[in-house]
């Protein structure tokens, strides 16, 4: 490639584009200048340098006088040169067209200076739908005569060309010893599986309205999805952070229409967040552009009640999709999802307090506590509460169970709340779900006697709350498209099989008829039986602890209800055999197995089994755990 030389020229070409960049961005704009001059644009770029001097500066002012429009390619370097500031000043005075475009990511903190007010094309998310956005607001090019030759020239080669290879297809069977090349290989599909948390972001969805420029909408995701890379990365960086983020733009993703489409790209990408949206236009006129999210309920088996699809926000309204004020509402957005995203990679951590930070962050956004759709934060709060009072019993640690249980009550009201204010908003299961695993805790905590782990106590007032909760949450999952993963469905089960085996074991008196404690039983029995066979029907990972779990429960009934040990030492057994279960539950159900060895006088499995439920617990360091199975197993060793 050729440019005009950057020499002193007494009649520079007419029609010409100046081109002022910092000499750092060379590459990436001998780029821009090599498709613009192919599209017929005649541009001028000093290439070769200038010496520095009253020459250099009298030929770069005689160049810009010279020509008809500037394109300013804006980088941290461009916009702290004097030279390129020099160079907009002057096209400013002279009233040329200034078209800028982006061909570096800013620094934090940077901006546009002088050319804020100008509408900026972005050519470093897509370069393509940039580029060809670009060549649609600069002056049409004159059609060079000897240009428009060659074009005809070279297109006639290829069509022979295409016309040769065609005929060679047709008459393939025909032609022998002719050797086409080895099949190339497809290109794997990209993943996000490597990482901590992979984000995958999809061109949103557009009415068919021709007044929606769908390039323009693109390129507006595709900027809106380079931010969140950028606040992902610099997330990534922070000192002593141990998660990786992945992100995969619209360009590899492609357009997503709706939430099958969402939970589809997850699973294909394996991503555990995919964003996505539409844009629409409403009757009176205005642009209305709605974020929304998908998390992956496949990736992340710990946050169960965290998944499926969410808006995110209220509609961004706008008058136009290249209007200022959509940039500045979807850049705070933007940097709101960033928080939630960090908070989803910190709560499946287990890092619970780093997760409530990053949730709280997102009340930064302008406007947030007004609009709807912040009911996903709620929602996501709530659960970090649950995760908090579920490690909170595992140090028996009543008081710090019960604040944090009244904590996620409060977010899931909020969220049920905002989402029943009107007939088009979504209403959600998730704050229902989350509401009756916190009232069975409750009804676990609520007896002081409980503290330290003393007693087992239950206190029956919240159970009948926590069963309607159920009833509300299956009946909003019935029509949620998430509710058919198997890890929802079994979660869902869970939590109402502890709420039933919590009435099942009641004290009589305890608020529930006899009846009533009779029938919780046998629907304890028959949802732990449905988790098992869901589990051993798909093999899927991510519902193996909740398969623990049940048949956790069903030893315990054994136990407990019929005093049939050997069937509980089976069941314990069943659960200790999937690898899939957390160590906390390993630990549980190796000292339930001990005590039905206990109860059968076999002393010496049961000293076994709580010594090695004591190594666990010190493993994990829940010292009261630890040293009650040092009791029990010293008390085994004293009955031999």
């Amino acid at each position: 490639m050729t440019f005009p030389p950057a020499t002193s020229s007494p009649s520079p070409p007419r029609r010409q584009i100046f081109i002022s960049y910092s000499r750092s961005d060379l590459l990436a704009v001998q780029h821009l200048c090599e498709d613009l001059q192919k599209a017929g644009h005649v541009v001028w770029m000093d290439v070769k340098g200038i010496e520095v001097g009253e020459a250099w500066r009298q030929e770069l002012e005689t160049q810009i006088s010279a020509s008809e429009a500037l394109i300013a390619c804006i980088s941290p370097d461009f916009l702290d040169s004097p030279h390129c500031q020099d160079e907009i000043d002057q096209a400013q005075r002279e009233r040329k067209p200034i078209y800028p475009v982006l061909v570096r990511r800013l620094n934090a903190g940077q901006n546009t200076g002088s050319l804020s007010h100008l509408q900026y094309i972005d050519l470093t998310i897509n370069y393509p739908i940039g580029l060809r956005l670009l060549r649609r607001q600069l002056p049409r090019p004159r059609l060079v005569p000897r240009l428009l030759a060659r074009d005809i020239a070279v297109g006639g080669l290829l069509l022979l060309a295409v016309l040769f290879f065609v005929l060679i297809i047709a008459a393939g069977p025909q032609i022998n010893g002719f050797v086409f090349g080895p099949t190339p290989t497809l290109t794997p599909t990209p993943s996000l599986e490597t990482y901590g948390v992979g984000v995958a972001v999809g061109y949103f969805a557009t009415e068919p309205d021709a007044a929606i420029q769908t390039d323009e909408a693109d390129l507006m995701v595709e900027r809106f999805g380079r931010l969140l890379e950028q606040e992902l990365a610099d997330y990534a960086r922070r000192v002593g952070t141990r998660i990786t983020y992945g992100y995969l733009g619209p360009a590899v993703i492609g357009r997503i229409t709706d939430e099958e489409e969402a939970r589809q790209k997850a699973v294909d990408y394996a991503a555990d967040i995919v964003v996505y949206g539409t844009i629409e236009r409403t009757r009176a006129g205005q642009v209305e552009i709605q974020p929304q999210f998908y998390i992956n309920p496949r990736t992340h088996p710990g946050m169960h009640e965290m998944t499926g699809s969410y808006r995110f926000g209220s509609p961004i309204r706008v008058s136009t999709l290249d209007s200022g004020v959509s940039q500045d509402e979807l850049t705070a957005r933007t940097q709101a999802l960033a928080d939630v995203v960090d908070g989803l990679a910190q709560f499946s951590n287990d890092n619970f307090d780093g997760a409530l930070t990053a949730f709280g962050a997102t009340s930064d956004v302008p406007g947030w506590d007004e609009m709807t759709g912040r009911e996903v934060v709620n929602i996501l709060t709530g659960n970090v509460y649950l995760g908090l009072a579920g490690q909170a019993t595992l140090h028996c640690e009543r008081n710090t169970v019960l604040e944090n249980v009244d904590a996620a009550i409060a977010q899931f009201e909020a969220a049920s709340a905002l989402t029943n204010e009107s007939d088009d908003v979504r209403d959600y299961g998730r704050p229902y779900a989350g509401l009756a695993a916190a009232r069975y805790l409750q009804a676990r905590w609520l007896p002081p006697e409980n503290d330290g782990c003393d007693d087992e106590l239950i206190d029956a007032s919240p159970l009948r709350a926590g069963l309607d909760d159920m009833e509300q949450a299956r009946r909003i999952y019935a029509r949620d498209a998430t509710a058919s993963e198997p890890v929802v469905k079994a979660r869902m089960w869970a939590i109402e099989a502890n709420l039933q085996y919590t009435i099942c074991i009641l004290e009589p008196g305890g608020g529930f008829s006899d009846e009533e404690m009779g029938d919780a039983c046998a629907q304890t029995r028959a949802i732990a039986q449905q988790i098992i066979d869901l589990y051993e029907d798909s093999h899927d990972p991510t519902v193996a602890s909740l398969a623990g779990e049940a048949h956790g429960i069903q030893g315990d009934l054994d136990q407990l209800l019929d005093g049939d040990f050997y069937a509980a030492i089976d069941a314990y057994d069943a659960a200790l055999a999937i690898d899939g279960i957390y160590p906390e539950h390993r630990m549980l159900y190796t000292r339930f197995k001990g005590d039905a060895y206990f109860h059968l006088d076999q002393f010496s499995q049961a000293a076994t089994l709580y010594d090695a439920a004591r190594q666990i617990a010190e493993e994990l360091s829940l010292d009261a755990h630890a040293e009650y199975y040092r009791a029990l197993r010293d008390l085994a060793n004293d009955n031999l």
